[in-house]
């Protein structure tokens, strides 16, 4: 698709490809989600690379048909809208004002990203988390705590201070090597795959396995049964963090904990 724009005698632009997802959702119509995160830098006479641009956003496309096709185009766009972007940057400030680096620290920089414990490490350290930061760490603070579990099996978590129960604010929890994301009142039961935690009842949906069953066995007693229950008719979990979606209809499921912020992507 750019060969007429090649030139052998051209400069040479590095593209590094950060993250990229694609879903889907059905509703009165079907809309069709990319995830994009690139950079491009220029290369000069010495080898070296000059950051010039990013792009990193999620593009979305509507239709009443089939959108399966389009995740190919969708994925072009967007890395014609990186060069176009990249060429336009690359006129506009001078070569001698880019900062150049080694291809290796490009590299190094990327894998600095996965390089946290709880990625690392296969062992997950039981407690609740008290927030996200804890949750990379793979160091919950809070090691003592209880469960409560209220009418339609919303559930809390309380710690006795001087005999009196104070309601914890948890961003999560791990329960015999299981990690769960606390959302809305529920648990939400995570599973490391690669170098994110995908939702682990999403998984297991999307290979028609029975995901109630799964967090009752993990919990076990009495709260896991309520848990299974109340998973059995669960909504899928809607990403709500996507700025420029105004409804909720056009909102993608979740399906993975976004390594950054610690909410819910896909």
């Amino acid at each position: 698709m750019y060969k007429d724009d090649f030139k052998t005698n051209g400069d040479e632009l590095l593209f590094v490809l950060k993250d990229l997802r694609i879903a889907e959702r059905t509703s009165f119509s079907e809309y069709s989600y990319l995830r994009f995160n690139a950079e491009a830098y220029l290369k000069n006479a010495y080898g070296k690379f000059a950051f010039v641009t990013s792009i990193d956003s999620v593009f979305i496309s509507q239709s009443s048909a089939d959108v399966t096709a389009w995740h190919g185009v969708e994925i072009e766009d967007a890395i014609k809208l990186l060069l176009k972007q990249s060429l336009a940057n690359i006129i506009s400030t001078k070569k001698e004002n880019l900062t150049p680096i080694s291809l290796t620290t490009i590299e190094n920089d990327c894998r600095q990203n996965f390089n946290i414990p709880i990625l690392q490490q296969e062992v997950f350290v039981d407690g609740a988390y008290a927030n996200f930061s804890e949750f990379l760490q793979n160091k919950p603070s809070i090691t003592e705590f209880d469960t409560v579990i209220l009418k339609k099996s919303q559930i809390y978590f309380t710690k006795k201070n001087n005999n009196v129960s104070d309601t914890l604010h948890v961003w999560g929890i791990c329960k015999d090597g299981q990690v769960f994301k606390y959302y809305e009142t529920k648990l939400v039961p995570l599973k490391k795959e690669g170098n994110s935690f995908i939702i682990a009842d999403y998984a297991q949906k999307a290979n028609k396995r029975n995901s109630q069953i799964f967090v009752g066995s993990v919990v076990g007693g009495l709260a896991g049964a309520l848990i299974a229950t109340t998973n059995k008719n669960t909504s899928p979990i809607i990403t709500m963090k996507i700025a420029h979606f105004s409804r909720n209809k056009k909102m993608p499921e979740a399906t993975l904990i976004d390594m950054v912020t610690g909410e819910f992507s896909f």
